[in-house]
Order: C-alpha cells, then structure tokens, then sequence
C-alpha cells in the first residue's frame, strides 16, 4: 500500500470518525496492529490531527473538516478521462507532459478509468496558447486590447469577458462599441493592453446559461413551438434537447415542445439534426427559414 494511499485511507478515517486508534486502523486497512500505529504516528505531523496520550487516539480539531475534499470513484475516471481527451490536440511534447501529470495524480492502487469522450476535432492547442495566454491576462486584470483580425483584415479595440470553446473552435467573447461579440482566436493576432481598465459585466453569466453553440447574443430571444414525432421523442423527454425546451403537450404519434432561439443561425444549428423528425408550427418566420434552408440545400444536391 503506498504512501499516499494510505495517508488519504487515514484521513477519510478521521473525517468519518473524528477519532480512530490502532485497532480501527488495523480493521479498516487490513493491516497488523503495529503497522497501524505506525501510520498513526506519521498522521501526527499533519495540521489539525492531534494525539490523545490517554488512550492512544487520534483526532481532528473542532474546527477542521475534509468534508466534500474526496473524489468518488467515477469522479477520478472522469478526471482522468479528461487528461486523454486533452492529449490528442497537443503535440508530442506536451502529450508526455499530460501524461507524466496524470501518473503523478493517479498514483493511487485500484483506480480503473470507465470513461471516455467521442473526439471531436478542435483547432489546435499548441498553436494559439500564446494568444490564448494574452486573452486570459486580460479578462482576469480586465483591461482593455486591441488586436488584429484576420478574418476581416481590421484592428479591433475591445473588453474582454470570456474565452469559450464551441463545435471545436476558441472564440473571445468581448464587448465591441458597446455590442457583445464573438471572435474566433485562432485569426487573432498582435494583442496589445490599451492601458485602460473595464469593469466586467454582471450579466455574462447568465447569457452563456442558456446557449446551445456560438450565435448567441444579448437580445430577447424567440419562442419557437414544433411537434417532435415519437420515434425520437424521447431523447427530448429524458433530457433537454434545445434552449429552455418545454413540453408543452403529447399526442398519439408525437409531443409538442417550446424552446428559445436567438437568430436564424442559432435556431438552424438547434433544430437541423432533428429535421426529418419534426414540424415548426410558430412563428411563420421560422418555419419559412427551415423551408429555405432545405429548398436551398436541395437545390444545390439537384444540380451535381
């Protein structure tokens, strides 16, 4: 049993039962009465644990707890899932890197992973940490910046709020000219401090709540209603599918839902995957938007 191990296994202990000595030790880990006292003794030096000569126990102070300090299980194979996820779009170098830190984190006897994540191709890592470094400097000391973006080939003067990951590209969400905007990190370049200081607004919070992917804004958003036919119906009754989804009835062949859309694009980017599946009923302007979308799409397949 290695050290660490057995320094979590005695601490848990002591949070469970505010006081343990050696025979609970040795019932608890399976080890020999003198081996429990010898890790009661190296317990000692730990802040907080003191040592009753009375009778040989130990204890934590009133004051100190480890409540809510402990991973489950399933919680460290999460964790660890996300160290292998995070090591396909980082080079080499890197990749060793995550893993030497893994093994250092993990070092403990009898945890298996039992997760893992679908990849999904992002833009990678390596190639704009240093531009990522600039932008998290300047959110966390909110100061201003301007930089250079490529993909319309002008200088913006911008507050930085936050750096969002989306359908496997960075984004920069910042105020612009008093207008919350979305930019895409990867064609950022020459980020440079104003010098002038922002305060951050209290609302960023709560806009990023409710969005399903990057078209979101800070405007009121629109209700849509559809019926979802009940071949896929339940994925919609297990979990919610779209924004503030609803359902607002259920019918022979299908239910009725409502959700909320900021725009087109952010209504075509909830709702496409589910197109043969359902049915706008309201508004009209949603409905003609998803029928042009599919004349349009058709019309190009046609023409091959």
């Amino acid at each position: 049993m290695n050290k660490l191990y057995t320094a979590l296994s005695l601490i848990k202990l002591l949070n469970e039962n505010k006081k343990i000595d050696s025979k609970k030790v040795s019932e608890e880990l399976g080890v020999s009465i003198r081996t429990a006292q010898r890790y009661l003794l190296e317990l000692s030096i730990i802040p907080g644990v003191i040592h009753n000569e009375k009778d040989n126990s130990y204890s934590l102070i009133d004051s100190y707890s480890f409540e809510g300090t402990f991973l489950s299980q399933s919680e460290l194979s999460y964790v660890g899932a996300l160290f292998d996820f995070l090591k396909r779009d980082v080079n080499s170098d890197s990749a060793k890197y995550l893993d030497k830190l893994k093994s250092k984190i993990f070092h403990l006897n009898g945890i298996t992973f039992s997760y893992d994540f679908v990849r999904e191709n992002i833009i990678g890592f390596d190639n704009i940490s240093s531009v990522l470094n600039d932008l998290e400097i300047a959110i966390k000391e909110q100061n201003e910046i301007t930089f250079l973006y490529e993909r319309y080939n002008r200088n913006y003067t911008v507050k930085p709020y936050r750096i969002i990951l989306s359908d496997g590209f960075w984004y920069l969400l910042a105020d612009h000219e008093d207008c919350l905007k979305t930019f895409v990190v990867d064609k950022i370049n020459d980020v440079k401090n104003t010098g002038n200081v922002f305060d951050h607004r209290d609302d960023i919070d709560e806009i990023l709540k409710d969005a399903n992917n990057i078209w979101f804004n800070e405007h009121e958003r629109d209700e849509v209603t559809m019926e979802i036919d009940n071949s896929v119906a339940d994925y919609f009754e297990r979990k919610s599918c779209l924004t503030n989804q609803k359902i607002i009835g259920e019918g022979k062949n299908s239910i009725e839902v409502t959700f909320e859309v900021y725009n087109e694009m952010d209504f075509l980017l909830q709702i496409l995957r589910w197109a043969p599946f359902i049915k706008i009923k309201s508004p009209e302007y949603y409905k003609q938007t998803l029928k042009k979308y599919l004349q349009d799409s058709l019309e190009k397949i046609e023409k091959e």
